[in-house]
């Protein structure tokens, strides 16, 4: 493992206070992180990873992410970093998401969402339909 910056040793500082501060994170809990792709939320899933590593595995880790479908995106990278850190994840493709549902998009992300928060915690998490 490679060493750690200052930068991100501050961010785990603050990010790891606000979990204490706000009791956010609880023995046993698990803890879905949507994945955008961006530097935020490759650094998120990173701290949290290193947090949770620090815990002695106090709560698990999951991964969501939509593949838009973008023409050339190869995720066997991402899918390899996940494994490395040992993180289960979910990839759900947006096409084959819209062809089963005639939906908003933003009802479809939801949907996915939902999806891969009941196969990695059993449980319902998200908004809910009125």
């Amino acid at each position: 493992m490679k060493a750690t910056s200052a930068i991100e040793k501050k961010l785990m500082h603050y990010i790891g206070k606000a979990i204490a501060d706000y009791n956010m994170i609880q023995t046993g809990d698990k803890v879905m992180l949507c994945l955008s792709g961006g530097k935020d939320s490759y650094s998120m899933v990173n701290i949290l990873n290193k947090l949770r590593v620090r815990s002695h595995n106090k709560f698990s880790l999951g991964v969501f992410v939509l593949d838009q479908g973008q023409p050339g995106w190869d995720d066997s990278g991402l899918r390899s970093w996940l494994e490395a850190l040992k993180i289960s994840y979910e990839i759900i493709n947006y096409c084959e998401i819209t062809a089963v549902e005639h939906s908003a998009p933003s009802e479809l992300f939801i949907n996915a969402v939902n999806l891969s928060a009941i196969q990695f915690s059993g449980t319902r998490q998200g908004r809910q339909k009125n």
